[in-house]
């Protein structure tokens, strides 16, 4: 879901496999189709344009449904996510791949403002408990989570977006509103733009029985 240039179906095309990858943006579908028809796999990856929570493929269709730093631009993540169990078949799984913010919801809510200044399509990042409960409502049995970090400068980050001088300043003064505070969930450290942060990731994988 929301397959993007196909970063995501590069493992299971190189392990011979095949993949329908689900894209709302027909931009980025047209990208995704040229970037892996260079690579050599035009015959075996297929886009198609829907939206996550109404994928045009059969239920129990599939190995495996993936779905990589996405989850946080969903409205209603529970849909997507019960779309793609859905469309695996009996034995097969279930990925998502993510960052997740922490429980508190306070904390959470300052951390999804300064997402949403960045990257006006961010929603919402999930707290790890929010991912669990939709791996059981779904009848997935879940393998132990994956988690790692990333270190992040904060004017490369803003780089990357380039975000409005408003929204700039004040993503800089949540951020070092965090820091005075502590630090918070991510760790945020340093002066302006030399300020330093962690963010957070899971991979989650779940079998369909």
């Amino acid at each position: 879901m929301g397959i993007g240039t196909g970063n995501a179906a590069l493992p299971f095309l190189k392990a011979g496999g095949r993949v329908i990858g689900v894209e709302l943006t027909p931009a980025m579908a047209q990208k995704g189709t040229g970037r892996l028809a260079e690579e050599g796999f035009a015959g075996r990856a297929l886009y198609t344009i829907a939206p996550a929570e109404r994928a045009p493929i059969g239920g129990e269709a599939a190995d495996a449904a993936v779905c990589r730093n996405v989850f946080h631009h969903f409205a209603d993540p529970r849909a997507v996510f019960a779309e793609m169990a859905r469309t695996v078949r009996p034995g097969g799984h279930l990925f998502v791949i993510d960052f997740f913010d922490p429980e508190d919801e306070a904390e959470r809510e300052i951390l999804n403002r300064v997402e949403f200044l960045r990257v006006p399509s961010h929603v919402r990042t999930l707290a790890l408990s929010e991912f669990r409960a939709m791996y059981e409502s779904s009848g997935l049995r879940l393998l132990d989570p994956m988690t790692s970090t990333s270190r992040t400068r904060f004017a490369d980050w803003m780089k990357e977006t380039n975000p409005a001088p408003g929204d700039y300043s004040r993503i800089l003064g949540d951020m070092e509103r965090l820091r005075s505070a502590g630090g918070g969930w991510w760790d945020v450290e340093g002066e302006g733009d030399e300020m330093y942060f962690t963010r957070k990731r899971v991979i989650l994988t779940g079998r369909k029985d």
